[in-house]
This record gives structure tokens, sequence and C-alpha cells, in this order.
């Protein structure tokens, strides 16, 4: 499966390269540090392009090390309202450190959103596909 993607503007966390019915993809800014209201900013945009549904979304954190604030961190994983949307959380890494940080995120804070650590923009597509075929809303 692929997605095709149509332009949209930078947030503070990175680039917001697509928007469809149900994915936000973000291709985050090398050694960024992700802060609480960078999560509510992008909230903010995905309810004004794709609005108040379910969705997935896709971190491409493949540019660099991407780290998260303690408060961005508590604010994804207790906001419920927000988690109640997502779907799938998908995130590309192209490091080992980087996608056992996202592991150790998932064993401390227990997010209410299931995660998936792919290698490549593919991957992700397909385990969206996928999912969306076992698990149709």
């Amino acid at each position: 499966m692929s997605f095709s993607f149509e332009q949209a503007p930078t947030i503070r966390m990175g680039e917001v390269k697509a928007f469809l019915p149900d994915v936000m993809y973000v291709a985050c800014k090398k050694n960024y540090t992700i802060e609480a209201k960078d999560l509510e900013e992008f909230k903010a945009y995905r309810l004004k392009t794709i609005g108040d549904k379910p969705f997935f979304t896709i971190l491409d954190m493949t540019k660099g090390l991407v780290s998260a604030s303690r408060d961005a961190k508590a604010w994804a994983a207790t906001n419920n309202k927000s988690s109640a949307k997502r779907r799938h959380d998908v995130f590309i890494v192209s490091s080992w450190l980087t996608k056992f940080k996202v592991n150790l995120y998932q064993f401390l804070f227990k997010p209410k959103t299931k995660t998936k650590v792919v290698r490549s923009l593919e991957e992700a597509q397909e385990f969206i596909a996928e999912f969306k075929k076992k698990n149709p809303i």
C-alpha cells in the first residue's frame, strides 16, 4: 500500500508532510526535544486538518535522535481525549538507540495508545494497512 502525500506547513516539532483522512505524518526535527506544547500544537493542527476522528500518527525520527521531555511523555500517556482518538502511533527510527528510547518510553509510561517501531515509511504504510484490515472501525 502506498499513501499519497499532500504538503502541509511546518509545526514546532517538525514538518507535517502529509495528512490523509486518518493518518498524520510528521518528519521530526533533528536532535529535537518534544515538549507538551508541541503535542498541543500537533493536536490543534490535526483537528483543523482531519477533524476529531480516529487517526494514526507516523513520527519519522530518522533525521537524528529525538527525545521527549518529561511533561510531553506525561501529556501523551495521560491525555485521555487524544489517546481515545489515536488508533496507533508508528515511529520510524534509524538507530537502535532511538528504538530503545521508544521501547523504554512504552515500558515506563504505559501509554494508552499502542505503538509500533519500524525502520521505513514503507514498513509504516504496510503496518497501518494491515492494522486497518484486522481492526476496522
